[in-house]
């Protein structure tokens, strides 16, 4: 069986995976207060409310049961999520070690609660998708930027050494040399990890088009990246298509997913019994986290 390490955010193998599900992508709300144009969470998920009335105990007790190792929470934005203290809470009570991504802005008591309590996490997980025009025009935001920014600071100021940046990588930042002015906004924020993404065309938007890339485009600018962050002691990460598309997904409707639209795989994890689940999910194959270099 392959094992987690927290300290390294990375499993005992990256091989393909079959018969187990050591991580589950949570999307916990489907709340967000960005319109991002290459947005992959399902829009169609409207069920917030259900999750203040579940015993978050009972749900993390049975992805334990599932072999679920680490949870990735996501949303929509969770730090609008006002539960989140007790999610993580019952998720750290039944073993499971946890990862945020956040756009870092939300609520102020949960952001002052993460903020606090970044030791609960594997990894803090903020977006930047570009400089300030580009990161505004995808998340349609005006303070999405410097919101981001702030988080990023306040992180570093808590002494998180636990930070990680993501970007989805679209048109509007592979042409030219833009690859160098943002890697030096990175180098700037200095974070532990800077994770490059592609974006999916699951639960695709009507914008999506304008911003999507190819697998080849996205190659090319990671490989700028890496030359570019050469000595900058910043970790670089990529998540192609053809990885996180075999990841399953719990939205915040208690659905688990594998795949996209033309092919998903559904379960329910508050119906189903853990034995079916199991027998499904030994179906098909999960590719755990890349980290090497392209």
């Amino acid at each position: 069986m392959i094992r987690y390490d927290p300290e390294t955010n990375c499993f005992s193998s990256n091989a393909t995976v079959f018969g187990e599900l050591p991580q589950v992508m949570w999307h916990i709300t489907s709340k967000c207060n960005m319109d991002c144009r290459f947005c992959f969470n399902d829009k169609d998920v409207r069920n917030e409310e259900l999750y203040l009335t579940l015993d978050f105990r009972a749900i993390t007790l049975k992805l334990k049961e599932l072999g679920v190792q680490k949870v990735d929470i996501s949303g929509g934005e969770p730090l609008l999520f006002d539960k989140l203290p007790d999610l993580v809470k019952a998720c750290a009570d039944n073993g499971l070690y946890v990862t945020i991504t956040t756009n870092g802005s939300g609520a102020a008591h949960t952001s002052g609660w993460l903020l606090e309590n970044w030791k609960m996490f594997s990894r803090i997980i903020v977006s930047i998708d570009g400089l300030e025009h580009e990161h505004t025009y995808l998340r349609s935001n005006t303070v999405a930027f410097s919101n981001a920014i702030g988080f990023c600071k306040r992180l570093k100021d808590m002494g998180c050494s636990r930070f990680r940046l993501n970007t989805v990588v679209t048109k509007c930042i592979i042409s030219g040399a833009y690859y160098r002015e943002f890697c030096a906004e990175i180098r700037r924020i200095e974070p532990n990890e800077w994770c490059l993404i592609q974006p999916h065309p699951s639960c695709q938007k009507s914008t999506f088009k304008a911003v999507e890339i190819t697998a080849e485009e996205f190659d090319n600018f990671s490989a700028n990246c890496i030359k570019e962050m050469s000595g900058s002691g910043v970790k670089l990460l990529f998540r192609p298509i053809r990885v996180y598309s075999t990841y399953w997904t719990l939205s915040a409707n208690g659905i688990l997913t594998y795949g996209d639209e033309s092919n998903a795989v559904r379960l329910s994890l508050l119906d189903d019994g853990v034995e079916e689940i199991k027998n499904v999910i030994s179906q098909y194959k999960q590719l755990l986290p890349e980290d090497a270099i392209l």
